[in-house]
Parts: structure tokens; sequence; C-alpha cells
């Protein structure tokens, strides 16, 4: 996903667990950000992005309709 100025970007997808990654940020300047998952017993979430401003990155896991747990990262990349 690559964002420009003041626009906001959403990268989100799902795989066959139920998995959801959703990253949300905004900048000024153009933003590229990567999200990767992998699905097996154990579920990880990594959000990589670039940019001069503060990045939230939000990673939703959810089973069986119900969210096992949630994860909210938000720092300064440069």
């Amino acid at each position: 996903v690559t964002c420009h100025r003041n626009v906001t970007c959403h990268c989100k997808f799902t795989c066959h667990r139920k998995v959801t990654c959703h990253c949300k940020f905004t900048c000024h300047r153009k933003v590229t950000c990567h999200c990767k998952f992998t699905c097996h017993r154990k579920v990880t979430c990594h959000c990589k992005f670039t940019c001069h401003r503060k990045v939230t990155c939000h990673c939703k896991f959810t089973r069986h309709r119900k969210v096992m747990s949630r994860k909210k990262i938000t720092g300064h990349v440069s």
C-alpha cells in the first residue's frame, strides 16, 4: 500500500484461520506499508512501515468468532 500526501492508508487482510491485520496511518509524505502474517498454531502479525510521523498498527486475532488478543503498536520510524 502506498500513501501520498494527506491520505489515510489501510492495509487489511484475512487468512483461513480468521486472522485479520489492520494498519491505519496518515502521513504527509509518501508512505509504504508492508503487512505480513503467518497462519499456523501460533499466529504472528508483523507490520513494517516507513514514515516521518507516528504510525499506529492494529492487529486483531480472532478465532471462533471470539477475540483472542489485540495488539496496538505505535512508533516512529525514520
